[in-house]
């Protein structure tokens, strides 16, 4: 069945693996996980959740 987005629960939100072939794959997708998880960026860097909410603009 094709799809062109995803939502997960923690348990798929942590698995790297898996958000990784969803970004391949080009489908949208929002993910719950811990904050002190790690997410890669845009820019290929491995950051941790917490600190990247935060530096977000307040807009």
């Amino acid at each position: 069945m094709p799809f062109r987005w995803v939502t997960e629960d923690e348990a798929y939100g942590q698995s790297k693996s898996w958000r990784h072939r969803l970004e391949g794959a080009d489908i949208f997708h929002v993910s719950a996980t811990r904050r002190n998880d790690t997410a890669v960026t845009c820019r290929r860097m491995d950051h941790r959740i917490n600190e990247l909410i935060a530096n977000l603009p307040r807009k």
